[in-house]
């Protein structure tokens, strides 16, 4: 099973079903014979979903609409994807198992139950290490007894490297770990761990911090926004209500992004009363040329969900953890919140992702008789082709074309300590901060920044590779 948890940096938009017509499309290409191979089929699949909604679709097909690379001749319908991307695109992903990328998506997959980022071990970049962020309970690496602030340093006796990491990570066997306590003292551990399928909901820790003068203060570490958890949500948020909440931090740090439904749900718990009652946006559009004059600003727009209004927390403002796992989704929960709140971010730069997904099967599509387009025998692809830019309610957006996203208002790399305390308690320390800004308004060494206006489409010339090996230690640790 391929694993999309670690890969998947998705911010997903409405899903937009077409019905073709065989006058307007008497000059596209024609689907493949009955006797095609399943290949070609997925191919021409391919082909009219890139051709119709990619973002950089210019080059894909000629002024008559006909395949510039000919599908026909094509073998490998990933490597033929792939030769269809924008050198500028490194999110757009296909897969041939859309089962499991739906699994994923409804929390179940097939992991140890971590979250992590790998990075390398060493000043000189020859060894790869992962830390691992949060584990959750009752899952395989829970149950190893592995937790926050330890680090992967062996995987079944084989130290890992920039070479090989890609090949020996995640693998069932003997784990070696190095785990550090608050003086920065070593402990080596070794632990089996076997991956099995497991059920995690995006929603990892909600907790309510009292201060001393009374106030209290909600803590939301949010891991991935999927709509189908939008009503467990909501309950957090009525329990935030209930007790008197007038605070929020909201923990975005390991959040990858995802469906915009769940974004306009939280947005809606979160921000002034007077905004989600008139359902003010949050997030617009700007698609491809062809689409953008198909779909209009107004279909292209979010707004705030106003079914939530019981929960809202009514807030004037907000302190926001972020980090480099911090993209699309998060990121535009950030700016698209902006122009309404005080909104306060703490941590690292974002990773960057300022673009929107659609996420495409075959069985989505219909003739005007309520027949399948495509042949059912390729329902198993799935597609997530990038489809636009968006922008907040001011037309403001962030320039990733240096390869990251936006910087925090107060800069603190979490990876500076070897120890890191438990996600969730005051004495974690993006969270003491994020606390420290709410008791006096300020942090020591404020650093301030501000997000540039875009009144049009970046010209995104060129987006740098992902490369997951960004952070490194304050020290060498295999020294």
């Amino acid at each position: 099973m391929k694993k999309y948890s670690i890969l998947i940096l998705a911010l997903i938009s409405s899903i937009i079903l077409v019905s073709c017509d065989d006058d307007t499309n008497a000059q596209k290409p024609k689907p493949g014979p009955s006797g095609a191979s399943k290949t070609i089929k997925a191919n021409e699949f391919v082909f009219s979903i890139m051709d119709t909604y990619y973002l950089y679709n210019e080059g894909i097909s000629d002024d008559k609409g006909y395949p510039i690379i000919d599908y026909t001749k094509e073998t490998d319908t990933e490597e033929y994807f792939e030769k269809l991307k924008d050198e500028r695109d490194i999110f757009s992903f296909i897969t041939d198992d859309a089962e499991e990328y739906n699994k994923e998506e409804s929390g179940i997959m097939t992991d140890m139950g971590w979250k992590v980022t790998l990075m390398y071990g060493d000043s000189e970049k020859k060894s790869v290490m992962a830390a691992v962020n949060y584990v959750y309970e009752g899952t395989p690496a829970y149950e190893a007894g592995v937790r926050r602030g330890d680090y992967v340093v062996k995987i079944n006796g084989q130290q890992m490297t920039p070479s090989n990491y890609r090949d020996v990570w995640n693998k069932d066997g003997q784990y070696t770990l190095y785990r550090f306590d608050a003086e920065e003292k070593r402990e080596i551990i070794t632990c089996d761990l076997k991956s099995r399928e497991i059920n995690t909901s995006p929603i990892a820790e909600a907790h309510i911090f009292t201060l001393d003068d009374g106030m209290k203060v909600g803590y939301l570490l949010y891991m991935d926004f999927k709509d189908k958890f939008n009503e467990e949500l909501l309950e957090v948020f009525e329990t935030f209500n209930t007790e008197g909440v007038s605070k929020l931090i909201l923990d975005l740090r390991y959040n990858p992004g995802g469906a915009m439904l769940a974004c306009s749900q939280l947005t809606s718990l979160i921000a002034p009363i007077d905004v989600v009652k008139s359902k003010k946006q949050i997030i617009h559009y700007q698609y491809n040329d062809n689409l953008q004059k198909e779909l209009g600003v107004d279909e292209s727009t979010f707004v705030n969900n106003a079914e939530v209004l019981g929960a809202n927390l009514n807030l004037k403002d907000i302190v926001i953890i972020q980090g480099s796992g911090t993209y699309s989704a998060s990121e535009a929960t950030i700016i698209g919140l902006k122009p309404y709140m005080n909104v306060y971010t703490i941590g690292s730069t974002s990773g960057g992702k300022n673009t929107a997904m659609f996420i495409l099967t075959p069985d989505m599509f219909e003739n005007r008789l309520g027949e399948p387009i495509f042949d059912k025998s390729i329902n198993n692809w799935l597609i997530a082709p990038l489809v636009a830019f968006y922008y907040n309610s001011e037309n403001y957006t962030f320039d990733t074309t240096d390869g990251d996203g936006m910087d925090p208002d107060y800069v603190y790399n979490e990876f500076d300590d070897l120890y890191r305390a438990p996600l969730g308690k005051p004495e974690e320390k993006l969270t003491s901060l994020a606390l420290e800004y709410i008791k006096n308004g300020q942090i020591a060494a404020n650093k301030s920044v501000r997000i540039a206006p875009f009144g049009k489409v970046i010209p995104a010339e060129k987006y740098c590779k992902i490369e997951p090996l960004k952070a490194e230690p304050r020290v060498d640790l295999f020294k």
